[in-house]
Order: C-alpha cells, then sequence, then structure tokens
C-alpha cells in the first residue's frame, strides 16, 4: 500500500488528533487526482464533508489578488515598481512623509512597513475598498518601505483598491471574471449569500479533550463572511476541489479550466523570490516560498 492509498486514514488520524470537526483534501500527483474527506460541516448541524464543501481559505487570497495585479501588469496597465499613488492619488501614509515611496510591488510582497492589521482592528467607517487608501494616514509605520518584511494584510487591501480602479469594477467582481470563471472554479465566492446554495463548512473553536463550539460570529470579523476591505486579504471561500483547479493552473497541468488568468511569463515574475527572510522561508509576488533542504 502506497502513501496516496493511506491517505484517507491519515487525513481522518490527524483530523481527530486535532479535534478538527471536518477537513478536504485534494491531491494531484502526476495528473491523476486522489482525495480524502473526514468529518461534519457544523457540530451542531452536521453533514459530511466532500470535496466540493466550501470553507473560508483566509489568506490563501492573496495569490489570487496578486495574480490580478500582474494580470493588469501583462496587459500594460502597471507596473511593480509604480508609486500606489501614481494609480491611487488619495492614498495617504502618516504625515504624509512617505505618500511616494509605497510601490505595487512592495504591497504585494509584505514590504510597506505598516502596521499590517490597521484595517482589520481599526476599519473605517465606511465599509469598502474605496475608503482604504486614505485610511492608512492612521496607521502605524514600523519600518520604512523595502527595508524588511512586515506582513501585511492592509497592503492587499490597498492592491484592491488598485484592481478595482484600474478594471471599474468591485474587486469580487474581477476575482470571479477574471479567475474563478476561467479556471472553473465554481463554487467559488467571497460571500454568504452565494455560499449559502452550497455545503459550506462553519468555523469552530476547537480544544484538545473537549467538544469543538462552532463560531457563526467568531473570528477577527463580525459575522461569517469579512467586509468588502478584507477582501483581498483573506476573503475567499472555496473548496478542495476549487482550489485543485487553481493550483493545477500555478503547477502547468492540464485541467477542465476554460482560461488562463495569467501567462507562463507572468506566473514566473510571481515566483521570483523578493526576500528571504529566514533560512526556510522567502516571500515572493503573493506566494510564501517554502526551501526544504532535505
Amino acid at each position: 500500500m502506497t502513501a496516496l492509498d493511506q491517505l484517507p486514514q491519515r487525513i481522518a488520524a490527524l483530523a481527530e488528533k486535532w479535534n478538527v470537526p471536518g477537513v478536504a483534501v485534494m491531491v494531484d500527483v502526476a495528473g491523476t487526482t486522489h482525495s480524502a474527506c473526514h468529518g461534519i460541516t457544523h457540530i451542531d448541524h452536521p453533514l459530511p464533508v466532500d470535496e466540493h464543501t466550501l470553507f473560508q481559505v483566509a489568506s490563501n487570497t492573496k495569490p489570487f489578488a496578486a495574480t490580478l495585479v500582474m494580470a493588469l501588469i501583462e496587459e500594460g496597465r502597471l507596473s511593480l515598481d509604480d508609486p500606489v499613488r501614481q494609480h491611487l492619488p488619495e492614498f495617504t501614509t502618516p504625515g504624509n512623509r512617505l505618500d511616494n515611496a509605497v510601490t505595487v510591488r512592495q504591497l504585494l510582497s509584505h514590504r510597506v512597513g505598516w502596521d499590517g492589521d490597521e484595517l482589520l482592528v481599526r476599519p473605517p467607517a465606511e465599509n469598502s475598498l474605496a475608503a482604504a487608501p486614505a485610511a492608512m494616514a492612521e496607521a502605524r509605520q514600523l519600518l520604512e518601505p523595502d527595508s524588511q518584511f512586515t506582513y501585511s494584510n492592509a497592503g492587499y487591501s490597498i492592491a484592491g483598491r488598485l484592481i478595482e480602479t484600474l478594471e471599474g469594477e468591485p474587486f469580487s467582481a474581477c476575482l470571479e471574471r477574471r479567475i474563478l470563471q476561467p479556471l472553473a472554479m465554481e463554487r467559488s465566492c467571497t460571500r454568504a449569500d452565494r455560499a449559502i446554495f452550497h455545503r459550506v463548512a462553519m468555523r469552530h473553536l476547537s480544544l484538545p479533550g473537549r467538544k469543538p463550539i462552532a463560531l457563526p460570529g467568531g473570528g477577527w470579523q463580525r459575522g461569517w463572511e469579512l467586509g468588502a476591505i478584507d477582501e483581498p486579504a483573506a476573503g475567499l471561500i472555496s473548496s478542495a476541489h476549487d482550489l485543485l483547479q487553481w493550483l493545477r493552473f500555478w503547477l502547468g497541468r492540464p485541467s477542465r479550466s476554460k482560461g488562463r488568468p495569467l501567462s507562463d511569463a507572468g506566473r514566473a515574475t510571481m515566483l521570483e523570490e523578493q526576500e528571504r527572510y529566514n533560512p526556510q522561508w522567502g516571500q515572493a509576488i503573493g506566494w510564501a516560498l517554502r526551501h526544504d533542504t532535505g
């Protein structure tokens, strides 16, 4: 029996070890799909988890937003080293000191130096990406731009507004039109009113030795879905099946997709390391890079 044959048993054992109510895994090995699903969607209203069950994928949203920006770069509508203010004149920094210093590349590689959770913990009164650029005037500037990796959700909110401005439509609409539809990610979305038509996994608090507790309003935001201002950083709702379509695109493998959001050259550019911040991990454009030594 191979390791892939043991995948269902391995996933079940890990879920039980860590007290996880439900999990779905899909793996592509040389073009062959292997899957393992275990558990239930909701501890109080249980349905079996399957490969199409929707989960909030949190910061796995960031490479999608970065891909949208790179697609616009390929069309000649901006460049990685453009100042953000060139496209968003309303963008400001504390005291206007660094207004022209922040670039698109820095947004997408966590090198802006801000308090990266500014818009999560102190959102503007208007929960929209349109409000994000001016709101950064209140953010703490921890480091100079381009000096060091500092994880930044806020940087992706600004990138999302950049996408909206250049495309003339909401971030979520652009995401669907330019990535989700072409890659046949048919259940993926950013809104609860779309997710509700499918089987959805609820968030849970899981502690060792205790029954998990469903958290319909938990997490860092009110309610189940993220507000528009946080969508580019963490708002995608997707399934193991749909995410495998996404990863096949990134690996250049055959799929049933209807199009390609980005060229091979664009993908290669996004995977160029911008900083190695410890021996095992580096940061590219939208992606973290893991360096295994054996």
